[in-house]
């Protein structure tokens, strides 16, 4: 799946740069072509005037070079800026005058104005003598005259301008598709890693409905047995298999909820929360009371500071429910006679909150992982600490909800959850 999403992103990409590169360079192609034909039409123009204005200020033609005298021409050379020549011609398209810069015999300008009159244009191209020409025509009194001026410069110009565009593009569709590879593995791995993670939540919370259904289903058969062969159980023994059905469902009822609050958090599913202006510090000194005779019965440490007066803006209840999660979390795996401690402090914009706890460290392995969803640390961890691995996510959604940030850190024997939040303007 993931294999053929990657070669239609890949496609789509080299699709794209393709059509971008095509659209430049026609845009780059015909803006020169543009600007190429104005300027020899301007030639065209110029020596067109020229020999009108020669004309006009004499009552005679300018000396004529006629085809029947040795008329002096210049030397053809490729480096000139512009190589040109004029005929006229009389009513009956004889030529009778020749104003050349080029050495070329009466054929090839006989040639000259029947490519152009075969065009039907008054202005345009002909191919002579291996060399593109630009031509008008003008109408005189007695004949026309032909203006002819050499383009081959200019389309020499778009033609590198098409070869140089074909090596680009080859060169740059080469490193495009390393490039669209790269961008295309590096879009591709947040689907997989969700897709990965979708599929390992199916699995986790299939595995952690089908022990609680599986004892219910026991317990019931058991049940049920017993009075089907009319041995019906003592009362006694009645309510101890009622109690493992009523503690199974218990456990499901709170993961379904868990599950469900998971999942509004995440949708910010929150209207009906208003958030408020609240002291931090007052709400978790509440919290902390409970905890206390917590720590007593397990025979813990219990020491924390706070600091009054820690204004942050949010859902009461819910950064409320993450310092209890966190809480509870250490009491879960604080081993006897070890130490908790909390503390609470503002440093200039932001609050900090801190739950540390002593014990074994957790592999540096599996720090990236503790908040995802049904993650344990012990995979081989029993029933008895009642959790379903879900607290850490719900305390970091929540956290992240409230623009807030949460990490851990486990060393030398003591992890800490550390939770940062804007402090609330007063």
């Amino acid at each position: 799946m993931f294999k053929k999403l990657k070669q239609k992103l890949l496609i789509m990409n080299l699709v794209i740069i393709s059509v971008l590169m095509l659209l430049s360079f026609t845009t780059i192609y015909f803006v020169t072509y543009r600007s190429i034909f104005s300027s020899i039409q301007e030639d065209l123009y110029r020596i067109e005037r020229f020999h009108l204005i020669s004309q006009v200020g004499t009552n005679n033609r300018p000396a004529a070079k006629r085809l029947d005298f040795a008329a002096p021409t210049l030397p053809y050379n490729e480096s000139r800026h512009t190589l040109s020549f004029v005929l006229q011609t009389d009513s009956e398209n004889q030529i009778q005058e020749i104003h050349s810069e080029i050495s070329f015999n009466s054929d090839l300008y006989r040639q000259a104005i029947n490519l152009a009159q075969n065009n039907d244009n008054d202005n345009g191209k002909i191919f002579l003598q291996d060399r593109h020409w630009s031509y008008i025509i003008r109408s005189l009194p007695d004949g026309n005259m032909f203006v002819f001026v050499d383009s081959t410069p200019h389309y020499d110009i778009l033609q590198k301008l098409i070869y140089i565009f074909i090596v680009v593009s080859l060169f740059v569709f080469l490193i495009s598709i390393f490039i669209s590879n790269y961008l295309t593995n590096t879009s591709i791995e947040p689907i997989k890693s969700a897709f990965s993670k979708q599929k390992q939540f199916i699995s986790d919370a299939s595995h952690e409905l089908k022990t609680p259904l599986a004892v219910i289903q026991t317990n019931v058969d058991v049940l049920l047995s017993n009075h089907k062969n009319k041995a019906p159980l003592s009362y006694t023994e009645d309510i101890k298999w009622l109690t493992y059905i009523k503690s199974e469902v218990e456990r499901m009822t709170q993961l379904t909820k868990d599950l469900l609050y998971l999942t509004q958090i995440d949708s910010k599913e929150t209207a009906p929360n208003i958030m408020t202006i609240f002291d931090l510090s007052h709400e978790i000194e509440k919290t902390m009371l409970g905890f206390e005779v917590a720590a007593y019965e397990r025979h813990l440490v219990l020491d924390y500071i706070i600091t009054p007066l820690c204004h942050v803006s949010g859902v009461k209840e819910h950064l409320t429910q993450v310092i209890f999660i966190l809480m509870d979390n250490a009491l879960k795996y604080t081993p006897s006679n070890g130490s908790i401690y909390l503390n609470v402090d503002h440093i200039g914009h932001h609050i900090t909150v801190t739950v540390s706890n002593t014990g074994p460290d957790i592999p540096a392995a599996d720090l990236p992982y503790i908040f995802d969803r049904f993650y344990r640390v012990d995979r081989s961890r029993n029933r008895d600490a009642d959790s379903h691995g879900l607290g850490l996510s719900i305390a970091k959604a929540i956290i992240e909800n409230h623009n807030g940030r949460i990490v851990c850190h486990s060393t030398s024997n003591m992890t800490t959850f550390t939770i940062r939040l804007n402090r609330a303007k007063m």
